[in-house]
C-alpha cells in the first residue's frame, strides 16, 4: 500500500513511523528505569525488619516524666520502710535507767549492756542484759516479773508494772462493795494473813506461770495457787491475788527471810 503513495507522502509517512518507533522505545526505557528504582527503594518481602528499642529521650517528655515518677515512688517506699524499722527498733529497745516492779523497795537498774537488781539490802552483781526481754518502750521482762521505767510510775497512787505498762490500783469504797479488807498487819505470816482474807469472803485467784521453776514453785507445792509472781532475788518478794464480788481484786505482797506480809491493796 505504501508503494502506491506519491514520493512526498511516502517520505512523510516513513518519517512519522520512525519517530513513533523511537518514542515507544524511549517510553519503555523510562518505564524500565522507574521500575528498577522502585525495586531498589522497596525492601524485599523476604528480608527481616528489625524494630528499634524504645528508650526515654528528650524528644518524648512523657517517657522521661514517667521514669522520674517511678524513681521517686521507689525512693519514697524505701524511706517509709526504713522509718518503720527504725521506729520499731526504738520501741522495743531496752532503755537505760531504773525500773520498778511495784511499790516495793526492789528495783532493777539498766546500764548499757548490763543490769542488776537493787533492794533494801543493797545492790546485786551486774548481769548480762541478754537475760531481759523488751516488751514495749519502758517495759521489760526478766522471766518472772514485768518491770517499768520509774518515769512511768505515779507518785500519788499505788500501782505495779504489767506488760501494758504501769497499772494504778483503784481504792475500794464502802458504797461499791460489801466485802472489806481484813485488819492485816505488816510482818504477819502469810498463813495468818491468808486466813483472815478468806474469812472476810475473798477467794483465791488461781493463776498460772510459764516457768514452773520460778520462785512461785515452793508456794504452789503448798497449795497456794493464788501466787502470781516472785522475784527470786533480794528480798524475795512474792505477790498473791484474791478475788471478790464483781471485778474486785485484793493483792498481798510478802518478802524477807520469813516471807512475812509487806504490803496489801485492792485493785
Amino acid at each position: 500500500m505504501l508503494i502506491n503513495l506519491p514520493p512526498m507522502r511516502l517520505l512523510i509517512t516513513a518519517t512519522s513511523f520512525a519517530i513513533a518507533i523511537v518514542m515507544v522505545g524511549c517510553n519503555q526505557s523510562a518505564n524500565s528505569n522507574t521500575a528498577l528504582e522502585n525495586h531498589r527503594s522497596t525492601p524485599s518481602n523476604d528480608r527481616t525488619t528489625v524494630a528499634k528499642p524504645l528508650s526515654p529521650s528528650s524528644d518524648n517528655p512523657n517517657n522521661s516524666s514517667q521514669a522520674n515518677n517511678i524513681a521517686q515512688s521507689n525512693t519514697t517506699q524505701a524511706n517509709t520502710v526504713q522509718g518503720k524499722q527504725a521506729e520499731q527498733s526504738q520501741s522495743t529497745a531496752i532503755l537505760d535507767g531504773r525500773y520498778l516492779v511495784g511499790h516495793t523497795g526492789q528495783g532493777l537498774e539498766v546500764e548499757g549492756d548490763r543490769y542488776r537488781y537493787t533492794d533494801e539490802e543493797g545492790e546485786q552483781p551486774w548481769r548480762s542484759i541478754t537475760e531481759l526481754t523488751a516488751i514495749k518502750k519502758g517495759v521489760i521482762y526478766d522471766g518472772n516479773s514485768h518491770w517499768c521505767l520509774n518515769t512511768m510510775k505515779s507518785r500519788e497512787q499505788v500501782g505495779s508494772c504489767s506488760k501494758e505498762g504501769w497499772v494504778i490500783y483503784q481504792p475500794s469504797t464502802p458504797e461499791s462493795t460489801s466485802l472489806k479488807i481484813p485488819a492485816l498487819e505488816k510482818e504477819m505470816t502469810y498463813e495468818q494473813a491468808r486466813q483472815l482474807i478468806l474469812d472476810a469472803g475473798w477467794q483465791p485467784l488461781v493463776t498460772t506461770t510459764d516457768n514452773p521453776q520460778d520462785g512461785t514453785k515452793p508456794w504452789r507445792d503448798r497449795g497456794y495457787d493464788e501466787v502470781s509472781s516472785c522475784s527470786g532475788t533480794g528480798m524475795g518478794f512474792c505477790r498473791f491475788e484474791f478475788t471478790g464480788s464483781g471485778d474486785r481484786k485484793l493483792v498481798v505482797v510478802t518478802g524477807g527471810s520469813e516471807s512475812t506480809l509487806q504490803q496489801w491493796w485492792e485493785e
